[in-house]
């Protein structure tokens, strides 16, 4: 689906705006991985540990691991290091997406300056994405890829992907599902 799209002219600042809007947007809410408990009641105990240890099977020396794990930080024995954290959170992440997947609908909307060949456009991109363009703006949030993720919404509210050159000035992150 990336080369559908030709490349927007945009600064860093603009690129760091798209990342924290996008993200904050779709992770609204979610437990970061320092909170343990939240992270539990959030993703379950089980899916943690099957993204914690790497493996369903619960009779693994990983899953085990893991579980010992959870415990002593859930009794503040210990606390999780900060690789344990992101995973937590990467679990946190993945449940949130899911959950937006099986929605099967989602409205997004971003406030943005689009450059076109012709002039600059105060605007925004709003649409409902199902089906592909869901699953594609998902997977490109989850990849990193917050340029296609944007485009994606542009195209699905109408924008030609070959008119917009570029954007700046983002603001008004809405994600809805």
């Amino acid at each position: 689906m990336a080369g559908d799209y030709p490349d927007w002219d945009m600064s860093d600042d603009t690129r760091a705006q798209l990342h924290a809007g996008l993200d904050g947007a779709l992770f609204n809410g979610v437990p970061g991985g320092g909170d343990v408990d939240a992270v539990i009641e959030h993703v379950g105990r089980d899916r943690l540990l099957q993204a914690m240890s790497g493996t369903t099977d619960k009779r693994s020396r990983e899953w085990k691991n893991a579980r010992d794990n959870l415990s002593r930080w859930r009794r503040g024995a210990r606390t999780p290091s900060k690789e344990s954290q992101d995973r937590m959170r990467a679990a946190a992440e993945d449940k949130r997406r899911g959950d937006v997947r099986d929605a099967r609908s989602v409205h997004v909307r971003y406030t943005a300056t689009f450059i076109t060949s012709k002039k600059p456009w105060d605007g925004y991109a709003d649409a409902d994405l199902t089906g592909p363009q869901l699953d594609g703006f998902l997977a490109a949030q989850a990849n990193g890829d917050d340029e296609l993720a944007a485009q994606i919404v542009a195209d699905a509210y109408g924008l030609d992907p070959e008119f917009v050159l570029g954007i700046e000035g983002l603001s008004g992150f809405e994600i809805q599902w």
